[in-house]
């Protein structure tokens, strides 16, 4: 794979820091045709080098905290269905939100 490489990868840093993680940004220069498999090639190394320093990916998630969780069992389905949707709508919403933050990169 070093034989397609014209210039090495390198580092740029990172590019912007928001509420669910950071993206860093990287540059290489490879032989016509090679730059995909070289660059699944860096993603695959870079993934690795953070599982080995236990480095994790943020994870989209929506936590709802109930004032008492004592009375958690006394949710009626009703209230689990008001829970699960407002949880739905707050998650679409973030990914909605998102979507128009890359598409306008």
């Amino acid at each position: 794979m070093t034989e397609d490489f014209l210039q090495p990868f390198k580092s740029q840093g990172v590019l912007e820091i928001d509420d669910v993680g950071m993206v860093i940004r990287g540059k290489f220069m490879a032989k016509p045709g090679k730059q995909f498999m070289i660059r699944k090639e860096i993603f695959n190394r870079v993934n690795l080098a953070f599982e080995e320093n236990g480095i994790e990916f943020a994870r989209r998630e929506v936590r709802v905290a109930l004032p008492s969780m004592a009375q958690a069992h006394e949710l009626t389905a009703e209230d689990t269905a008001a829970i699960s949707a407002a949880a739905t709508q707050a998650a679409q919403q973030q990914l909605s939100e998102t979507g128009k933050k890359d598409g306008a990169r």
